[in-house]
């Protein structure tokens, strides 16, 4: 009752009091932000932080300075948003004030705006003073802040209230309203990176994507080109909006048309554009490399990207950061998990990929993070796809990746996947006697032993090793070496353990065919298992040539 009875000047002493407020967060989170500049300094540690990351600071500040606000400001707060709905300088400063107190430390702040309908105050907010930038920003931030979780995560469970009613239109019209704005860019690419996120667990949120989201975050990507903090969250909104949907995946590479700059290659160029442009900004290169191995895994997405070689070097440039940031792991398997991809297509990638030096680069990263599993599994898939083409094959061989793998065998003999992409390379290798001299090596040849006896159940360990074996038994120079580790035993053990596998019967069959051939190995081929497994193959396989054949 009081609220409405104010005058004009007790009014502006609210606007004051939300002003006071406000101070402490914004002062550890957005003081940043330079309008002039464009965008957020460098110099500011929190300059590119989530509203989650600077609470911390925010808290402190604000105990220092207020003494920690009672919770009852944000019923307050909403209640002058409703009563004054035409105050644009008081929407801007309440909006300012929810920013604070949801970037407190305390939960139950957020928890009281929640429950006082603060989000449909917002809004309704944003949409009677879409002209207001400083409002836009002001009401952006604020959603912002309340979608993202209380442990520093990117979506927060309480981001479903912010995907209902008109809060994704309003964020939407609003950057586009204001698309010369970079804050309102900034905030409005942090919220649909949340909703997006959150989308990939509950598909009943609007993340904005049917309604154009993608569109508006590569505009605000090409329009402000030179900030940092749009480029790295429109990077995050994209990446996650492509995670939650393999359509989503197509339509950004095929976004493009009359977009701002798109260049006839879809919204795939604001992505090379900022990899190109932040070279050395390892965040920026990690979340590329994450989009880009996300959008690879869809074929027609991976076919169209490859009608240039932006992707291949954008990637090659990224994981070049892990010769002088020790921490570029995760961007070096991401760029590894994207380049995997691209290499399956043979015809448009193997050329481009041996010219442009991914092998080296490749090679590079194995030895640089010898202990990261995944990166060593992502490398020898990339290279075990090249090197089924000669000339690619050859460059492998020059690298010395073979030992390489040799090692990585040894150190994760408890990886299924390592041992597949392991056996894939070498078998992919071993065509030819050059080739096979390079494989050829005590050590290897346990390695490869050991990874038959450890993984009977995999099918790609059993069948490319046996063809391992099968490539080095037509040299009689190895053949007794080979009879002495096991081979054949290890041979016809997989047989015996695959009965039905006709692939793998005939690279088998192939392979004793070729020890036939050497004395040596007779008494060992003539073992009763050895023959029953023989045997056995050629009467569960009566269809197959080759097994009937060899």
């Amino acid at each position: 009752a009081a609220l409405r009875s104010m005058t004009s000047a007790e009014i502006r002493e609210i606007e004051d009091a939300f002003e006071v407020l406000e101070k402490p967060s914004l002062i550890s989170w957005r003081s940043g932000y330079s309008a002039s500049q464009g965008g957020y300094s460098k110099a500011s540690s929190l300059s590119r932080s989530t509203p989650d990351q600077a609470k911390p600071a925010a808290a402190a500040a604000a105990e220092d300075e207020l003494n920690q606000p009672a919770l009852d400001d944000a019923p307050v707060i909403v209640y002058c948003l409703n009563t004054y709905p035409g105050n644009s300088a008081l929407h801007e400063k309440a909006f300012n004030a929810l920013f604070a107190l949801a970037t407190t430390s305390r939960r139950r702040c957020k928890d009281e705006i929640f429950v006082n309908d603060g989000i449909k105050s917002i809004v309704d907010g944003l949409w009677r003073h879409m002209d207001s930038p400083s409002v836009q920003e002001a009401g952006l931030f604020a959603l912002w802040a309340l979608s993202v979780s209380d442990d520093g995560g990117s979506a927060s469970a309480d981001v479903t209230r912010i995907a209902q009613g008109r809060a994704v239109d309003a964020i939407l019209i609003s950057m586009q309203t204001h698309l010369h704005h970079p804050a309102i860019q900034y905030a409005g690419c942090g919220i649909l990176s949340c909703l997006a996120r959150a989308s990939t667990r509950n598909s009943d949120i609007d993340d904005g994507t049917s309604s154009g989201a993608m569109y508006n975050i590569v505009n605000a990507m090409d329009m402000h080109s030179t900030n940092t903090a749009v480029q790295e969250w429109g990077l995050r909104a994209l990446c996650h909006e492509c995670e939650s949907s393999d359509g989503n995946k197509l339509n950004l590479v095929r976004l493009g048309g009359d977009g701002i700059g798109d260049g006839g290659e879809g919204g795939l160029l604001s992505v090379y554009n900022a990899m190109k442009r932040f070279s050395d900004d390892a965040t920026i290169q990690e979340i590329g490399c994450r989009l880009l191995h996300c959008l690879s895994f869809h074929h027609s997405a991976a076919k169209e990207m490859s009608v240039t070689t932006k992707p291949i070097d954008r990637v090659i440039q990224a994981m070049a950061l892990q010769k002088r940031n020790a921490n570029a792991i995760i961007l070096c398997e991401e760029g590894c998990g994207a380049l995997a991809n691209l290499s399956t297509l043979v015809e448009q990638n193997n050329a481009p990929m041996r010219r442009l030096g991914v092998i080296r680069s490749v090679v590079n990263v194995m030895m640089a993070f010898p202990r990261k599993e995944t990166v060593q599994v992502l490398a020898c898939r990339v290279l075990a796809n090249l090197a089924m083409v000669k000339e690619s094959r050859e460059m492998v061989l020059r690298s010395n990746a073979t030992k390489i793998v040799y090692v990585a065998m040894r150190s994760f003999s408890g990886s299924t996947a390592l041992q597949e992409e392991a056996c894939r390379l070498l078998r992919a290798v071993c065509v030819d006697s050059d080739s096979r001299n390079s494989v050829f090596d005590s050590s290897g040849l346990s390695n490869i032993i050991r990874a038959m006896t450890k993984y009977p159940d995999s099918i790609v360990v059993q069948e490319n090793a046996a063809g391992i074996f099968a490539g080095m038994a037509v040299d009689e120079s190895k053949q007794a070496s080979l009879v002495s580790a096991g081979a054949i035993d290890a041979i016809t053990n997989a047989m015996t353990y695959h009965p039905k596998e006709v692939s793998l019967q005939e690279v088998c069959c192939i392979g004793l065919r070729n020890f036939s051939t050497c004395p040596g190995s007779h008494d060992t081929l003539m073992l009763p298992d050895n023959l029953n497994a023989v045997i056995r193959a050629m009467i569960a396989n009566s269809m197959s040539e080759v097994v009937q054949q060899n």
